[in-house]
């Protein structure tokens, strides 16, 4: 039974160790996924973005600068390369500025109510949707936000709301809006279709197709120019691997 037991614990926490990231846009010059064979985002609209140089954390990076998209026919589209249709267990990560902001700015929309915007910066308040917002967010400075979901066992969706890598708050979403949220073929960024949008920068974008926790967030940390950086397998497991390993050889 113990080596029934520490078999078990190795296969939980080996599976444990690698995000499975399937979108990753650092913005230098183009729209391109970074990822081999995956594809780039797509621009929607009359609006022109360009690309440009800025300063995170003392370092100059490359980013994309968007306009005010004026309507939900404006954005940029994101695929979901996942291959899973309706997926409601997933993580957004994005690093972006909006050197002023209006009421609401529109980061990400899934597409369903149609077009109005899913999930939002409000002034002064935080990150949020349906009137709960949490967290600072200032103007013309560089974050780091994180949108992470899973589908609980009663029906809902859970979302955990980050700014560089702190937890500034969790939601839950009721059953009967999971459709809505659910990511199907594609998500649009920075629109909506009440225009509660606003002109910004992005630095790095990355999609995953799995619920990160809150250790993961909190590892990869603030904006930085060198944009997301890969999720390396944390010390500690490596550590705690090794010793059951140990065990199990002398159980």
């Amino acid at each position: 039974m113990k080596k029934f037991t520490l078999i078990i614990a190795l296969l939980i926490l080996s599976g444990t160790v690698s995000a499975n990231l399937v979108g990753l846009w650092n913005f230098d010059g183009n729209l391109d996924n970074d990822l081999n064979s995956r594809s780039p985002l797509v621009l929607y609209g009359s609006q022109d973005i360009s690309f440009d140089y800025d300063t995170i954390a003392g370092d100059s990076a490359e980013i994309c600068s968007f306009p005010a998209f004026a309507n939900f026919s404006e954005g940029i589209g994101m695929t979901n390369e996942s291959g899973l249709l309706g997926c409601t267990n997933y993580t957004i990560i994005l690093d972006i500025k909006y050197p002023a902001l209006n009421q609401y700015a529109a980061l990400f929309s899934f597409g369903k109510n149609p077009g109005d915007g899913d999930f939002f910066i409000k002034k002064g308040e935080g990150i949020g949707i349906s009137g709960q917002y949490a967290g600072t967010f200032n103007e013309d400075t560089w974050y780091r936000v994180a949108l992470s979901s899973y589908y609980t066992s009663d029906g809902n969706l859970v979302w955990s709301k980050y700014i560089d890598g702190s937890l500034v708050a969790t939601q839950i979403i009721l059953s009967t809006y999971i459709n809505r949220m659910a990511i199907d073929g594609e998500v649009k960024l920075f629109t909506d279709d009440a225009d509660e949008t606003a002109a910004g920068m992005v630095n790095s974008l990355a999609f995953y197709d799995e619920t990160l926790n809150d250790p993961t967030i909190s590892s990869i940390g603030s904006a930085s120019a060198t944009g997301i950086p890969d999720i390396p397998e944390p010390a500690s497991i490596i550590l705690m691997l090794t010793a059951l390993a140990g065990l199990l050889i002398r159980a």
